[in-house]
């Protein structure tokens, strides 16, 4: 049975370009495999198929000529027989194309349903399943990892959360002993008094000397304080916050060291030409398990 590719992309007929592109980057984005790693190996393989689907849907639909020819053959169905076939060779065709070209851009490798008949008609009899299993193992070690790393970084989040609340708590504390000192408060309501003196066209020409330097001094007053308290947080975030951030930028670092390894082990493990046989021999062997406790 022939597939809608509209329908796989969720987009009407007369969708245009951007429509379909957003409409393919974010099935792309469900179904990838980075995105879904949590998922069992049965769940992995059913996205994978669906992730091909929608990559398959997208190599025709965003081609404006490829999409025109399959929009053609789609009516030439009054053919019978024939026009499917004719259809499904189109498809063929144009999947084989963008699977190579995507495989390229990605994993520097070409791939193509002839290339996949013929590494598989030259595996051997026995097989070794050692080299994948590894490249399974390290894939899921990664993840462990990298989920303990998230965890980490979180934790240090918190802690720095609340070493800022505490160190607000510590500066307000001051702010208050030094705000409640007497000389403190007569320079504040003295500077208050001056600035609305000094505001009053008629008064400001009253003001005196003796005065404007009691003004000054007040100010300076109550710079130094502020100077101070500014000082205080400084020094308690330099002390409690900048190890934290530091210890939460390594922690970061190592998270996308180890993803960048992770993608390099997918890479290899999505290449592998004995990868669908692994597969099916874990399956397998969880269905054996499965028997035995049945039994």
């Amino acid at each position: 049975m022939e597939k809608d590719y509209y329908e796989i992309l969720g987009v009407s007929k007369n969708a245009d370009e951007e429509i379909v592109k957003a409409a393919y980057r974010d099935l792309s984005k469900k179904y990838h495999p980075d995105m879904n790693v949590n998922k069992t190996q049965e769940e992995k393989l059913e996205l994978e198929a669906k992730f091909k689907e929608v990559s398959e849907a997208y190599a025709i639909l965003f081609d404006p000529i490829k999409r025109k020819e399959y929009d053609e053959t789609r009516k030439s169905k009054v053919g019978g027989q024939n026009a499917n076939s004719t259809v499904n060779d189109f498809v063929n065709q144009v999947v084989d194309e963008f699977v190579n070209s995507f495989q390229n851009y990605f994993y520097g490798k070409p791939s193509s349903s002839q290339n996949r008949s013929e590494k598989t008609a030259e595996e051997p009899k026995e097989i070794d399943f050692s080299e994948i299993a590894e490249i399974d193992r390290q894939i899921v070690e990664c993840e462990e990892v990298m989920k303990n790393l998230k965890l980490e970084e979180e934790q240090i989040e918190n802690k720095i959360k609340v070493e800022k609340e505490n160190i607000n708590n510590i500066v307000k504390e001051v702010k208050t002993s030094k705000t409640s000192d007497e000389g403190y408060v007569n320079a504040l309501n003295y500077i208050e008094k001056f600035k609305k003196r000094d505001s009053n066209r008629l008064l400001s020409l009253t003001i005196t000397e003796k005065q404007y330097n009691l003004y000054r001094n007040c100010v300076e007053l109550v710079e130094e304080v502020e100077k101070q308290l500014t000082n205080l947080k400084i020094t308690l975030e330099k002390e409690r916050i900048e190890p934290l951030e530091k210890e939460r930028e390594e922690k970061d670092k190592a998270y996308w060291n180890i993803h960048r390894k992770k993608s390099s082990l997918n890479r290899s493990y999505y290449n592998h030409q004995l990868r669908r046989k692994y597969e099916d021999f874990k399956k397998m062997q969880v269905k054996e398990e499965s028997d035995e406790r049945t039994i």
